[in-house]
């Protein structure tokens, strides 16, 4: 009777510290923290070997690991038992001390959440009542931190391109800048910027929604000839600006010259069947040579990318449908 006791008390509070993690942060944390607050709480109230949440995939026709805790080695069956529990909205409960609860919105399933147990000690708590009211809690948790990192997303990302915004980029440049200084001197960082030649008469001839498919040709070009580790940022405008990690002057030099000639000879063809040819002008600033502090080496890069406007002429090449590639 006092074990049952001890085990219903650390139940009800783990459930009491659900109720109140759910009030007390409400959608303001992400959800990799509230994955290991949750799994801390519920550690605490059962005595659980291994947890997993499940979330839906892009196609949100399949489940996918979101998170786990206790290593990869607990969750290694196959996936009757989650794909079970998520298809029936129900709590699953397999003969291995595999637990599968689904996450409900609207009672509609959106995830699951796996507890593994040793089968000996599952028999001793396996109530449908205890797991139905774990999942209860769970889910508005869940639901919130997603939606949050939801929000977080949109506020870096520009709309448009679905690029990362000036915003995500001054958080990654700044990083960049104190890993730079730690190593003093042993972390090159250059800062690129890039817009496009007389974008405004391509707005103005072929129309704004036309401009924003300029807009997204560019970018993903742009983002494609660079190198693996680098970052764009679409800003203002048709002004783009990539942070190139480890990047010397002359490395970045070689990156222009790639951007260049990814560029070179390309038409977009327009939805009036008019191809356009698309040229840049491109300007770089390195760290310590060109600025210290993420404002200065952006305004560097800026300087230099304007300057390359008064040393060839500006054209928007429109050319004949036939002469399109």
């Amino acid at each position: 009777m006092v074990a049952s006791t001890k085990k219903d008390a650390g139940i009800d509070g783990g459930l009491a510290n659900l109720d109140a993690a759910s009030e007390f942060f409400a959608g303001s944390i992400k959800l990799n923290d509230i994955f290991r607050l949750v799994a801390s709480i519920l550690r605490e109230a059962v005595p659980v070997k291994g947890i997993a949440l499940y979330l839906q995939d892009e196609t949100r026709c399949r489940l996918r690991i979101a998170k786990m805790d206790g290593g990869e080695t607990v969750f290694t069956g196959d996936t009757f038992t989650t794909d079970a529990c998520f298809a029936k909205g129900a709590v699953h409960v397999a003969d291995d001390g595999l637990v599968a609860i689904p996450l409900l919105n609207e009672l509609m399933p959106f995830g699951v959440v796996e507890l593994q147990f040793a089968p000996a000690v599952l028999s001793q708590i396996a109530d449908m009542s205890i797991f139905e009211a774990i999942g209860t809690r769970i889910a508005p948790l869940i639901l919130n931190s997603l939606a949050f990192e939801r929000s977080l997303s949109h506020a870096l990302t520009d709309a448009t391109t679905d690029l990362p915004n000036e915003r995500a980029l001054f958080h990654v440049l700044e990083d960049q800048i104190a890993e730079s200084l730690r190593k003093a001197g042993a972390h090159p960082l250059t800062v690129l910027a890039l817009d496009i030649k007389d974008f405004d008469k391509i707005n103005e001839r072929f129309g704004h929604a036309e401009g924003d498919r300029v807009l997204n040709y560019v970018a993903r070009i742009f983002r494609d000839s660079l190198r693996q580790m680098d970052l764009v940022a679409r800003c203002r405008g048709d002004e783009f600006l990539a942070v190139l990690p480890t990047a010397s002057r002359d490395v970045a030099a070689d990156v222009i010259d790639r951007i260049n000639t990814a560029f070179f000879g390309r038409c977009i063809e327009m939805s009036c069947e008019e191809p356009v040819e698309i040229e840049l002008n491109v300007g770089s600033a390195t760290f310590a040579g060109d600025g210290e502090t993420a404002e200065q080496l952006i305004a560097v890069a800026r300087l230099r990318k304007d300057q390359t406007k008064a040393l060839l002429p500006n054209k928007v090449l429109w050319f004949p449908k036939e002469l399109a590639r």
